[in-house]
């Protein structure tokens, strides 16, 4: 019988990638969700930074957040870009909602990375160049995420053929356009107290984890300690793992039903590299 493979087209540029699991192929999408104050953007600005993230794997960054020069947290984002990229807060850092800086950023990510693939011998390339873009508590506007017309729309369904990498981070999975949802490379899940919201995850995840049932108590395993989430892969397979440390395995019993989720612990110096993060 026929099969279907993986084709082969030979040697491609490719932006840098990261080194440990979870985390995997770049660009990505990835949406970030807990309550107020459950700690998505310390996590984030953690795997943004940190050797065990996505350090020194960007050129360049673009943060769009209401609290960007309140957030004490984001200082520290922003110091960590001006130290590696050169970049200036005030010119990769934005309070308003600003759709032609998404739309410039893409234009010129795809421009720059022609260049480089056209004239790879003679600048004697070795990558294309990345770029990493964060959108924090926009969600909640409906002509930001919910428009089909939405630059944010946009960035996740055509970003990362301009080695965009690009992170939502909202309090509710169901604020954002189906556009959103269902091109997201990972997903992290932060405490959630809305019953309401639980259940809009289940339904839209539990089938992949074995049940919704399942999917709950990996869902409570994962964000019972503080700081804990839950935190999703979507490829050929999804995977799901108790915050950076540990992945859930589901496993069937002899009749092919669902059991309860389980862990199995990641490689040993993984699980030590992150002791203590986020």
């Amino acid at each position: 019988m026929p099969e279907v493979t993986a084709l082969k087209v030979g040697k491609q540029l490719d932006v840098p990638q990261p080194k440990h699991a979870p985390f995997f192929k770049l660009p990505r999408n990835e949406c970030m969700i807990t309550v107020s104050g459950g700690g998505k953007t310390n996590a984030h600005i953690q795997t943004l930074t940190q050797p065990w993230g996505f350090a020194g794997l960007f050129d360049k960054y673009i943060v769009m957040s209401p609290n960007a020069f309140t957030d004490p947290n984001y200082k520290v984002l922003a110091d960590y870009i001006e130290r590696t990229t050169g970049q200036k807060k005030k010119d990769c850092f934005f309070t308003e909602w600003n759709p032609q800086v998404l739309l410039d950023t893409m234009k010129e990510m795809r421009k720059v990375n022609a260049y480089v693939r056209k004239n790879r011998k003679a600048l004697g390339a070795t990558r294309l160049y990345s770029c990493h873009i964060t959108i924090d508590d926009w969600a909640d506007r409906s002509e930001v995420s919910k428009s089909p017309n939405s630059p944010l729309i946009k960035l996740w369904t055509q970003g990362r053929h301009s080695q965009c990498s690009c992170t939502c981070l909202t309090q509710k999975f169901r604020l954002l356009h189906s556009a959103i949802r269902i091109n997201n490379n990972s997903l992290w899940i932060g405490r959630v107290t809305s019953s309401l919201e639980a259940k809009a995850l289940a339904e839209e995840f539990g089938a992949a984890a074995g049940s919704e049932k399942n999917f709950l108590h990996m869902l409570k395993l994962s964000t019972d300690p503080d700081f804990g989430f839950l935190f999703i892969v979507f490829g050929l397979k999804i995977r799901f793992f108790n915050s950076y440390r540990s992945e859930f395995k589901v496993s069937d019993d002899i009749n092919g039903r669902s059991q309860r989720a389980s862990q199995k612990s990641g490689e040993p110096q993984y699980r030590e590299a992150l002791e203590g993060d986020p």
